[in-house]
């Protein structure tokens, strides 16, 4: 009977105890996800971002660097709409043309007139660059069938949308030259493409500006603010990439706010430590950087190269024949613009053999959920051309004009990046991108 008793009390006892270890780990559990939400939130509102390495070089092919930026639309009735979303639309219009034979390129010089009359014919798409890409870059957007010229620019492609399409038109808004392709056959599998459906279609009148064709809103917009979470790219990362065929290792030292790495021969990369921003000087580059298809071509390997390839950067622009190429962040098909540089890449070529690279450690990586409540009107086109007249800056001082993100620090986090929609301004004088509300303060 004793040892029943006993055996009893054992039993009860290691049902206390296990009822009580139970409790315990019950207790830590919710204790250790509590440390894991605080540690989270506190990393976020934390100075130091979190670290992409490895994340940044996603691969990105070239045809998609050098991608579509806008979609116009010309319907049957002759009115003209811009398509805002437009990639999606912009991937079956390319995925029906790549799949047309045509005859060989006849190109010809026009009149002003006769380009904004290609431009505007009734039932057609036209597919917009963000600035001037080289006729072989081009090539491999569209099709290879469409054998341009390899240094020719292009700035728009003009897609016919009929059911039983006869040309194809490349515009070169800057030389007022048009590359014409009559197609031969088509693949009558893929259905054709209609706009009329679309979603997001704002008016626009077509207009010829500053040496190339712009889409002028005619009415406001409401547009959304958006929140993106801050990653950065360790320098050490950086370093192997750039530094990974010198034949010496890098050495890195301090000059004022400057951290300096060189290889002793031809290469060099600084480091702003106030900016986080760096430039990267090779002297003695081997790749092709003569011509501007070669530049663009260049460029985008040494975008590779730096693994500066996230999903969403895109070529900008381009200056001196390609001498100065840009590529931008970009976010719902809109460029983000940053007075220290940050989510841009800009590659200069200064020599026969030397090129630069500035950019910065920061991307946006994580877009947070958007509110509703923040809605921005942004004006419509002669709105702010007039109001850019008020404070002195005419037609002739503008080079192009853009609606574009800023990206700002979040005021209470500086984590987060709050990227907010408005007007932008190339000056001509000095090629420089500002915003006009900071052009404008005294006449608003």
């Amino acid at each position: 009977m004793k040892h029943k008793r006993w055996a009893t009390v054992r039993v009860l006892i290691w049902q206390h105890i296990w009822a009580i270890g139970t409790g315990v780990m019950i207790l830590l559990s919710v204790f250790l996800s509590l440390m894991i939400w605080f540690n989270s939130n506190q990393s976020i509102a934390k100075s130091t971002v979190n670290d992409t390495t490895g994340v940044i070089s996603t691969p990105k092919s070239q045809k998609n660097i050098y991608a579509i930026e806008q979609l116009l639309w010309n319907n049957a009735m002759g009115q003209h709409e811009a398509i805002l979303d437009f990639r999606p639309t912009t991937r079956q219009i390319l995925k029906r043309l790549s799949s047309w034979s045509v005859d060989k390129v006849k190109s010809r010089s026009v009149s002003r007139q006769e380009l904004m009359q290609l431009a505007k014919q009734k039932n057609t798409a036209v597919l917009g660059f963000g600035d001037g890409i080289a006729g072989e870059i081009v090539s491999k957007v569209v099709g290879t069938q469409f054998d341009l010229p390899a240094n020719g620019y292009v700035f728009n492609v003009v897609v016919p949308l009929s059911a039983n399409p006869h040309k194809v038109y490349f515009l070169d808004d800057k030389h007022l030259k048009v590359y014409e392709f009559t197609i031969t056959h088509i693949d009558k599998t893929l259905k054709n493409v209609s706009l009329s459906q679309t979603k997001n279609r704002v008016p626009v009148k077509v207009a010829y500006f500053s040496q190339h064709l712009m889409l002028k809103y005619t009415q406001s917009l409401q547009m959304a603010t958006y929140s993106y979470l801050l990653a950065s790219t360790k320098v050490d990362t950086f370093v192997t990439a750039l530094f990974a065929d010198s034949q010496a290792t890098p050495r890195g030292y301090q000059e004022q706010a400057n951290v300096i790495y060189n290889d002793g021969d031809s290469k060099q990369l600084t480091i702003n430590t106030k900016k986080n921003t760096l430039q990267f000087d090779n002297y003695h580059t081997n790749l092709p950087i003569s011509s501007y298809s070669d530049r663009l071509r260049s460029g985008y390997t040494m975008l590779k190269q730096l693994q500066q390839l996230p999903d969403n950067l895109y070529y900008f622009e381009s200056h001196h024949d390609g001498r100065d190429l840009v590529f931008r962040l970009y976010s719902n098909g809109l460029p983000i613009f940053n007075q220290n540089g940050y989510g841009t890449v800009v590659i200069k070529t200064k020599s026969a053999k030397h090129v630069t690279l500035e950019f910065s450690q920061y991307i946006l990586q994580v877009p947070l959920p958007v509110d509703d409540d923040e809605i921005t009107e942004v004006v419509p086109t002669d709105t702010v051309l007039a109001t850019l007249a008020q404070a002195g800056y005419h037609h002739t001082d503008i080079a192009d004009m853009r609606i574009g993100y800023t990206w700002e620090t979040d005021s209470q986090n500086e984590n987060i990046v709050v990227l907010k929609p408005e007007w932008y301004v190339e000056l001509s004088k000095n090629e420089t991108w500002h915003p006009v509300s900071a052009l404008t303060k005294e006449v608003q």
